[in-house]
């Protein structure tokens, strides 16, 4: 028996042998062919907390059954969310200086001083005394076009709550004591005007503190494919990176394809159809544009897309099949199968149409990488791609998976 990772989406490979035919235990399918031989299985499987996989016989045969146990392979079909580097690692404090490196003061003494909260890291703090009644200690580590997360530790003389300051507005205000306080905060820098941040006090005299100050950006530079198979979705142009939003227990990639051309590749790699694509995804744009979730190296080889009040699949030949475009967030499930392609929603009955028999060269998710561009606008929080079609078991189980993730992010899936 082997456990499976709780809240995965896994594939089950193994080789069994036995008398009759033999049968991967896991909600009654995967039965193999009745022969004594080696036969090979496969089966994509939805993880709930606590499942296993147990390769044995058909219920009832009473005889003998064995299992190649050094081919078992669990393969997992999630993504893994890579950032890039963090342009603020504890406010730059441990460099010392007065003010710290890249800070700048304004109607204020900053200086770095030795110490740390209790619990805290580094060897050093900010602290700060306002000499007028408009103090700032500033920061412009931020890039237009970037979104972004600020945490810090603050303490203040106890007369203002200590607060994070940026982009013309109050982000995170703290209580009115002298206790260290965590505060947690971010925004999307659209304009230079939003790419500064500041900690200050508010009156003459005043002090305060600054401790593990961290600058995360959140723009997605990578999706790992975690299969072991390499299949990387990556993207080095921060202006072309999707947006982190963090959501329930986790969160999802945020495409502004209305303003920018988010986009990420994987290198080249051929599948031929029959592929069968999983997303939870919604739309925002309701427009003339065509919005691509999905689609190959070359343009419109495997094509997921909107546009205006549809949804349909594109592989070299037409617009089909093509269905109504669902409010808010759904399981989109589309198979690119030439003229037995289908696209459904949230494991519903499927829409079949023709739209050609292109293969996938590679995969890009937010646009097409040639041509277009169309870029997608709206939210992708899953993605699950299948090099084969699914029978309608397998479908429903994948479906009922990303309805279980979407639970997990906040997602509400009707």
């Amino acid at each position: 028996m082997r456990i499976l990772d709780s809240e995965t989406c896994r594939r089950v490979y193994s080789y069994l042998r036995l008398d009759r035919a033999p049968h991967k235990c896991d909600e009654g399918f995967g039965i193999g062919v009745l022969a004594p031989g080696w036969d090979p299985m496969s089966s994509p499987v939805g993880v709930q907390s606590g499942d296993s996989f147990i390769p044995t016989q058909v219920p009832g045969c009473q005889l003998w059954c064995e299992t190649d146990t050094s081919r078992h392979l669990v393969g997992g079909v999630s993504q893994a969310v890579v950032f890039p580097a963090d342009p603020l690692v504890n406010g730059n404090f441990e460099t010392g200086g007065d003010p710290p490196a890249g800070w700048t003061e304004y109607q204020c003494t900053t200086t770095t001083v030795a110490g740390s909260r209790p619990g805290g890291t580094g060897a050093f703090v900010a602290h700060s005394v306002s000499t007028a009644a408009s103090a700032d200690t500033y920061q412009n580590a931020l890039v237009v076009g970037n979104t972004y997360r600020i945490t810090a530790w603050l303490r203040t003389d106890g007369n203002r709550p200590p607060r994070i300051y940026g982009g013309g507005a109050t982000r995170w205000t703290g209580a009115t004591n002298a206790d260290w306080q965590f505060g947690d905060t971010g925004w999307f820098v659209a304009t230079d005007a939003e790419a500064g941040f500041t900690m200050t006090p508010t009156a003459i005299g005043e002090w305060y503190e600054i401790d593990d100050v961290a600058v995360q950006c959140l723009n997605v530079s990578q999706l790992t494919d975690l299969t072991g198979l390499g299949h990387h979705l990556v993207q080095a142009t921060a202006a072309r990176q999707p947006l982190w939003v963090a959501s329930g227990a986790g969160g999802l990639l945020r495409f502004i394809g209305k303003t920018r051309t988010e986009r990420l590749d994987a290198a080249d790699f051929t599948i031929a159809q029959p592929m069968h694509a999983f997303a939870i995804c919604k739309w925002t744009a309701d427009d003339a544009t065509i919005r691509t979730v999905l689609d190959g190296k070359v343009s419109s080889t495997a094509l997921l897309y909107a546009l205006n009040a549809n949804i349909g699949l594109y592989a070299g030949t037409a617009t089909s099949p093509s269905i109504a475009k669902p409010a808010n967030y759904n399981v989109v499930d589309a198979l690119y199968a030439g003229a037995s392609s289908a696209i459904a929603i949230n494991g519903g009955a499927q829409t079949v149409g023709n739209p050609g028999n292109a293969a996938i060269d590679a995969i890009t998710v937010g646009s097409t990488r040639m041509g277009g561009p169309y870029p997608f606008d709206g939210d992708l929080a899953a993605l699950v791609i299948y090099n084969r079609a699914l029978s309608e078991p397998e479908r429903q189980r994948v479906v009922r998976y990303l309805r279980r993730l979407g639970a997990r992010l906040g997602v509400s899936i009707p």
